[in-house]
This record gives C-alpha cells, structure tokens and sequence, in this order.
C-alpha cells in the first residue's frame, strides 16, 4: 500500500502498456488492470469509478494518470494497493519496481 494521506491524489501507470481490465470489488474498491510487455500486470486499487481517468483497452504510457487515490472496499484510508503480476504470478511490487530502477516509497 502506498499513501501520503492524501484522497483524489493522482494515480500514475507503472510503464507503458494496455488497459486490460477495469471494475469494482468489495474488497479492492476500483480496480484498474494494466498490460505490459514481457508479461507484466499492474493493477491499482481503491478508487472510486467515478474517478477512473482510463477505460478498457486504452494505450497508456509511464506516467499518465489512470485515476485518482481512494477509500473504497476494505480500505483504513486514502491509499493506493499497488499489485505487480509476472506471468500470471503475484511478485513484490517493492522488489519488482526496485529491480527495475523506479523504487516505491517505503
């Protein structure tokens, strides 16, 4: 989870890559899917999807904003749940963005 305590913060993609799949959950709140090369996932969670600034099968680049830091689902305060998939597979996004020289804040 990443937060500063900050709501309607803006929400940036990882790298490059395709909206696969956008939608709302009890537990992540809204949810964006996006695919990258060499089959990476990034998916972004609690936000409202009324602030979804993305919709399915959109081009996106590093950096452009997708949406906005929510509260929605099972959610404590404003923060962003940052998954990485490779291949299919749940891995660290700490060690995953570590690795690929874009450090999240601890």
């Amino acid at each position: 989870d990443l937060a500063d305590g900050t709501c309607d913060g803006p929400i940036w993609a990882a790298s490059a890559g395709v909206v696969d799949n956008t939608g709302e959950n009890k537990g992540g709140g809204g949810y964006i899917w996006i695919k990258h090369a060499d089959g990476v996932m990034t998916g972004y969670f609690h936000m409202k999807p009324i602030n979804f600034m993305v919709i399915e099968g959109q081009a996106v680049q590093a950096g452009d904003q997708i949406g906005k830091v929510g509260n929605e689902g099972n959610s404590y305060g404003c923060h962003l749940h940052y998954e990485v998939k490779v291949n299919g597979e749940y891995v660290n996004p700490q060690t995953f963005m570590e690795g690929v020289g874009v450090p999240l804040p601890r």
